[in-house]
């Protein structure tokens, strides 16, 4: 009975042991087939990537800028809001009181 059993994993030894080769040679050389589209893909994601951190970064400076020029044009606009308002004020009431130009029929 030992023998039996040596024989059959002796026999399945023979017919694995090929088949475990050409699968290796079959995967190494898939590999090689595709890896000039692994490197292709490797820099064309390293240069959208950079793209992308470049323009997230330009975009937070232009945020930072937006928010400093908002602030800015606050503080210089608040203290002359009263005397805008009073002049604007003055502008709808003159204009209110001006005579209108009369419509002439053709």
């Amino acid at each position: 009975m030992g023998t039996l059993l040596a024989m059959f994993f002796g026999l399945c030894g023979l017919i694995l042991v090929p088949l475990a080769m050409v699968a290796i040679v079959v995967k190494v050389a898939v590999a090689l087939i595709l890896l000039p589209f692994k490197l292709i893909g490797g820099i064309f994601h390293l240069g959208f990537g950079l793209v992308s951190g470049l323009a997230k970064a330009f975009g937070a400076v232009l945020a930072v800028a937006g928010i400093l020029f908002g602030i800015v044009v606050g503080a210089l606009l608040l203290p002359l809001l009263p005397i805008l308002l009073f002049v604007g004020g003055v502008i709808l009431v003159a204009k209110a009181l001006s005579p209108r130009p009369a419509v002439r029929v053709a």
